[in-house]
């Protein structure tokens, strides 16, 4: 291995994640960094693309959620007839990566601690405020990085929210008051590192 390596991030979205914290590290360390967004294509030519973005080239190819399952999976087929591998690309195998009811669920079948959550296909803020309290947190159910969270401390926003939302399916759970929420780093299942950051 060389000792400046090409590192390319495959995601769609920037985040201060990726564009600060990441970026920032890499070329602090006399590396070469390249975010790969992968956008509107036709369907049959997905080899090509990935072909043309050079993928082969980087040493290192990192990939944050950026595409769906159907282009994650493509993107996977092509790599692994290259011979390369892409870090975190064999977590959209998992069906709970992105689902947050799904997730909720594993956690409390674990006796783990969750707020009272509720799917409300109708969106009735009445019973939602009835059930869980105001304020409360409406969450896309599918998504990552707060993306489609919203605390929602009256109707007005409520209804705002169902005005501007992209999803359609919503999970609402109980709002906590903190100032702080962890996060805990897998591999192949098994925790590796956690810590907490505070708001």
């Amino acid at each position: 291995m060389t000792d400046k390596l090409n590192i390319g991030v495959i995601a769609r979205t920037q985040s201060n994640t990726i564009e600060k914290e990441l970026a920032g590290e890499v070329l602090r360390r006399g590396h070469s960094f390249k975010r790969i967004v992968f956008d509107t294509v036709e369907i049959t030519e997905m080899n090509k693309v990935f072909e043309e973005a050079g993928l082969v080239d980087f040493d290192v190819l990192y990939y944050r959620t950026a595409l769906d399952s159907v282009w994650a999976r493509a993107l996977q087929r092509y790599l692994e007839k290259k011979g390369k591998r892409a870090i975190n690309l064999r977590a959209v195998e998992s069906p709970f990566l992105s689902n947050k009811s799904l997730q909720t669920i594993i956690v409390a079948a674990e006796n783990l601690l969750v707020p009272k959550t509720l799917l409300d296909a109708a969106n009735d803020y009445e019973a939602l405020i009835e059930a869980l309290g105001t304020p409360f947190v409406a969450k896309a159910n599918n998504g990552s990085q707060g993306n489609q969270v919203n605390l929602i401390r009256s109707k007005q926003e409520h209804e705002s929210m169902i005005d501007a939302r992209s999803h359609k399916n919503y999970q609402f759970q109980e709002y906590i008051e903190h100032d702080y929420d962890c996060r805990i780093h897998l591999i192949g299942g098994k925790p590796i590192a956690g810590y907490r950051r505070v708001h």
